[in-house]
């Protein structure tokens, strides 16, 4: 037994105090207590400065030629002192991390994309002509910026596989989704202004193919 194990010990008896009384003061197990008294274990510092508060003892007198308890109120202290700057430092990593994260999404189209994706399609057509016209494929939010692609893939884990008629128009148009490579019909349907219509039977990673048919002279959906 250590010297700081029997003054807690005699400062306990000598406060006519059970070890479950101190326990209860301190926010600890019975046990906890009784295994400070018989040395298998130190209490730690923020303990042992209660203990000093409780008993009306100085650290020194709590302390006092025991210096094996010394030396670990020093070592923690130390890793205390360690602590507190790998915490700061972490916490500064992280927040630089974090500006420059928001600094790469506020710049990267692509990664945004990514996530949120959806492909724009607008048809100009002569109104009232109902001949099918092959989509080409727009950036999103950038109609007139041309992906340069007659075709779309749901490259994305994050796509709802939905098609919206983002016409303003009352006329409903039609949409034929077909296979890129072999030109098989997969889905035919007609989609009133505003409706959207389910996607799921597609398959991801597979170019298809969209052809809009409708009377107004602009046709647009939107595939998200």
């Amino acid at each position: 037994m250590s010297v700081i194990n029997k003054r807690i010990s005699s400062a306990r008896k000598a406060s006519n105090m059970t070890q479950q009384e101190l326990a209860d003061k301190l926010n600890v197990s019975r046990s906890t207590i009784s295994n400070w008294e018989v040395g298998r274990n130190y209490p730690d510092l923020d303990m042992i400065v209660e203990l000093s508060d409780i008993f009306n003892l100085s650290l020194d007198s709590l302390l006092r030629e025991d210096t094996e308890m010394i030396q670990e109120v020093s070592k923690e202290q130390r890793n205390g002192k360690k602590r507190k700057w790998w915490i700061a430092g972490l916490t500064s990593a992280l927040i630089i991390s974090f500006v420059i994260l928001g600094m790469v999404l506020k710049e990267s189209t692509n990664f945004f994309h990514y996530f949120s994706p959806v492909k724009m399609v607008m048809v100009n057509k002569e109104e009232n002509e109902l001949d099918w016209h092959t989509a080409t494929f727009y950036k999103e939010k950038f109609i007139g910026h041309s992906t340069g692609e007659d075709y779309f893939v749901f490259n994305s884990i994050f796509y709802d596989q939905e098609i919206i008629n983002d016409s303003d128009e009352a006329s409903p148009l039609s949409v034929k989704i077909s296979d890129y490579e072999t030109g098989k019909v997969v889905a035919e349907f007609d989609l009133k202004p505003a409706e959207s219509r389910s996607l799921k039977q597609l398959k991801r990673q597979v170019k298809y193919k969209l052809e809009l048919r409708g009377r107004e002279s602009q046709l647009m959906v939107n595939i998200i």
